[in-house]
């Protein structure tokens, strides 16, 4: 399970303009300044729409919170879940901890 003071820097790095919320751009912008140009802000909706609670296309820190714990149980340990292989906010914990961002994915389409 990932520690919430983690999760917190790691959602503020995303969130850049600071409003609590992350949206497709920032989500590009930072996934681009973690070291990968390649995510599109359609991936990057897509990503943020798979763990959006609330449906407004937008990240809250609790949804982002949320999709750092979800399915941990079935999943098996970190790293070994769906949400990992495909980018997901969990990438941004991964960073905060120096794991290179997408090491874990197959391969994105841009």
């Amino acid at each position: 399970m990932a520690d919430i003071e983690s999760a917190r820097t790691a959602f503020e790095r995303f969130d850049q303009n600071g409003d609590g919320r992350i949206t497709a751009a920032e989500y590009k912008s930072a996934m681009a300044q973690l070291g990968d140009p390649y995510v599109t802000e359609t991936v990057a909706q897509a990503v943020i729409n798979a763990h959006d609670g609330n449906g407004d296309g937008e990240l809250t820190f609790d949804e982002f919170w949320a999709s750092q714990n979800k399915g941990l149980n079935r999943t098996g340990p970190a790293g070994a879940g769906p949400a990992r292989r495909a980018g997901g906010p969990r990438e941004a914990d991964r960073a905060v901890r120096g794991a290179a961002p997408g090491a874990q994915d197959s391969g994105a389409a841009g």
